[in-house]
């Protein structure tokens, strides 16, 4: 994070009168927020395994589907985003997810007022 989003990180949490433990739980959100963007970029770029094979004495080198890293990135999703509904319940927070690796992955409502960045920045 560059100092002038570190400015606005900090001056947002002012602005939200966020207590220290809520700040603590942004951090942790955000956190998530960027392991699911991760498994966003893998899901469009598809979870490649190097194949080998030989035919005729030639070597053969090609990509397929790493099945087990897919459906452990399904079940680490799944998991991370139970893990923010959660976060938000106990503070009252609205989190809504998007599955676009371009964009914001988690939109946060705070009091009302978009909260985005502290998930995001």
């Amino acid at each position: 994070m560059d100092k002038r989003t570190m400015e606005r990180y900090v001056r947002l949490c002012v602005d939200l009168n966020l207590s220290h433990q809520q700040e603590k739980d942004a951090a942790l959100i955000h956190r998530h927020t960027s392991t699911l963007h991760r498994i966003d970029e893998n899901s469009c770029n598809g979870h490649p395994k190097m194949k080998t094979e030989t035919r005729d004495g030639k070597v053969y080198r090609f990509e397929v589907e790493d099945e087990r890293w897919r459906a452990r990135d399904e079940k680490k999703e799944a998991s991370l985003e139970k893990r923010i509904r959660e976060i938000c319940a106990v503070h009252g927070w609205l989190v809504e997810f998007q599955g676009d690796p371009r964009g914001w992955r988690t939109n946060l409502t705070i009091n009302g007022r978009d909260a985005s960045l502290l998930a995001n920045y």
